[in-house]
């Protein structure tokens, strides 16, 4: 008389545990396939610099404005700092996604010359400007080109 062996069936939970792994598998591998058709927008390191350019001493401040994101899927925003001649050169680091106006705009400093670059992805220049004149101000500004 041969025994019948019992039968082994998974409990509910490690059945439940499995569903899960899954369907977490499904969503992560569906979630790259859409980032890699482009559904997701792509984001870029944008850098500005801005530096004096004469050796003379300054002894007064700039008022800098440059737009940028806070992470790649956030709207744009303008941020305001105030700066001393002693603080630049300074650089200004953010994110920008295709057809974003990128601009940075800084205060002339009394006798001084300014500039001002933009960078995407620490290697593409989009502009760079300096004063028209000692005192004057400088603006720079590009729009984020489309990546490949």
């Amino acid at each position: 008389m041969s025994v019948p062996s019992p039968s082994v069936s998974p409990s509910a939970a490690a059945v439940r545990r499995r569903r899960l792994w899954a369907g977490a598998g499904t969503l992560a591998l569906s979630l790259t396939t859409l980032a890699g058709c482009g559904l997701f927008p792509s984001a870029s390191a944008v850098t500005y610099d801005l530096e004096i350019l004469d050796d003379a001493p300054a002894e007064s401040f700039t008022e800098v404005e440059y737009t940028g994101r806070q992470t790649g899927l956030s709207t744009p925003d303008t941020t305001e700092e105030r700066l001393t001649p002693e603080e630049l050169p300074a650089r200004f680091e953010t994110l920008g996604q295709t057809d974003d106006t990128l601009s940075i705009a800084a205060e002339g400093i009394p006798d001084q010359l300014l500039r001002c670059a933009i960078t995407v992805d620490g290697s593409d220049q989009l502009d760079q400007q300096e004063s028209a004149a000692p005192g004057e101000g400088v603006t720079c500004s590009a729009t984020l080109p489309t990546t490949d």
